[in-house]
Order: structure tokens, then sequence, then C-alpha cells
């Protein structure tokens, strides 16, 4: 983790400067992602259209009477043929851990929070437009 996260504030910080602070991801991850994520950075829970500009679930699926299944094999759009994205792009490597690793690891992540932490609502995000 430290290679490329860094962990801790200020004079306490230690780690690489390559990828995001981890010090306060207990404040905004839940676990099942943080352990999906460590697992396998690159799996999607959904497959992202950039043509239609979101990502598409089950109810897409079903409405053309199909598996909700995405991957290399299975990578075109339900609704309108075009190419899916179905994996993530990110350059955090796959670890190769087992799950009890991951878990432990998430474990560890949700620890790391501000009691006291606030963030103003951001109603922005829910805007689709």
């Amino acid at each position: 983790m430290r290679a490329c996260h860094s962990i801790g504030e200020g004079p306490n910080l230690v780690g690489g400067d390559f990828a995001a602070n981890l010090s306060r991801v207990g404040e905004k991850d839940n676990y099942d992602y943080l352990v999906r994520w460590i697992l396998n950075p690159r799996v999607r829970t959904r497959p992202y259209s950039p043509y239609e500009k979101k990502d598409l679930g089950p109810e897409d699926y079903a409405k053309h009477d199909l598996p909700f299944v995405f991957d290399q094999d299975h990578s075109r759009s339900p609704n309108d043929g075009h190419e899916l994205v179905v994996h993530q792009m990110t350059v955090m490597p796959s670890l190769r851990l087992t799950v009890d690793d991951a878990r432990d690891i998430a474990s560890f992540l949700l620890t790391q929070k501000h009691a006291d932490a606030t963030y103003e609502p951001a109603d922005f995000m829910d805007d689709r437009s």
C-alpha cells in the first residue's frame, strides 16, 4: 500500500504520493465497496454506456429479456448495441489477495476517519443532465 498510497497527515504522513491519501477513506467509502476494490479494482458492478452516458443495470437487460451479464464476451448494450465499458479504467493493479486479506485491509481502512467529520450536501451529484 505505502508504495503508491500514503496514510497519515502532517508530520505523521508516510507512504507514496502516486495515489490517494487513505487517511480519511473511512469517512466516504463502505465496507463492501472497499473489499471489492481491493480484490480487483478493474471489476465494475455495472457496465457503463458512453453513448447513453449512464451505468446500465439489471432493469435495462430485463426490458430485452436478457440476463444481467457483462464482460469482454458480453460487452454490447442491450438497449442499442453500442460498446460498453465493462472494466474500470485504473492504474491500480490486482494485488492477488485472498478475500480474507481484502476484508482485513477494508476493515482497517474503515477506521481511518475523523470522528467529527462533516460534509456539505452534494446535491449536484444527483443531477443526471
